[in-house]
């Protein structure tokens, strides 16, 4: 057994579930949001935010691949399965904070220089199987993907 057990794990499933169906999601996109509330979706009193039933989340999630394939940056691969190993890849952010030689956390902005150094230092962790590219503040928003990708 790893390190939830089955009640911790269906716990964590219901009350995912239950947060989309009583809170959902902020979705910007008007043409998909339009498809998930003729799906079944419906639409919350907060603009742009969709509550999504449980029946169809658990539609999509049988609908979902068994197995999905990631590499990581040493060029290994590992499939992911419900039974398979655990895998640890950073989060997108768009915030660094860090401790000051006075003990005191600050925040900043993700650049290309702080993301570089993120990379640095997620792949020295042991158990970190990969870095993620994230928003960089310094670059334009059509063109952070393809720089996020040259820096990792």
């Amino acid at each position: 057994m790893g390190p939830l057990s089955q009640s911790d794990l269906e716990r964590i499933d219901r009350e995912a579930v239950g947060l989309l169906e009583r809170i959902g999601i902020w979705l910007d996109h008007d043409e998909v949001r339009a498809r998930l509330v003729a799906a079944g979706a419906t639409e919350a009193p907060q603009a742009k935010v969709l509550r999504i039933p449980e029946a169809m989340v658990r539609e999509a999630m049988a609908a979902a691949p068994k197995v999905v394939r990631l590499s990581s940056v040493s060029g290994e691969d590992v499939e992911l399965t419900a039974h398979g190993p655990t895998v640890f890849w950073t989060g997108n952010a768009l915030h660094l904070t860090t401790l000051t030689a006075g003990g005191a956390t600050e925040r900043k902005p993700i650049t290309t220089e702080t993301l570089a150094e993120f990379v640095r230092l997620a792949e020295g962790l042991e158990h970190v199987h990969a870095p993620v590219a994230t928003s960089m503040a310094d670059i334009p928003p059509k063109c952070r993907d393809f720089v996020g990708f040259r820096v990792l």
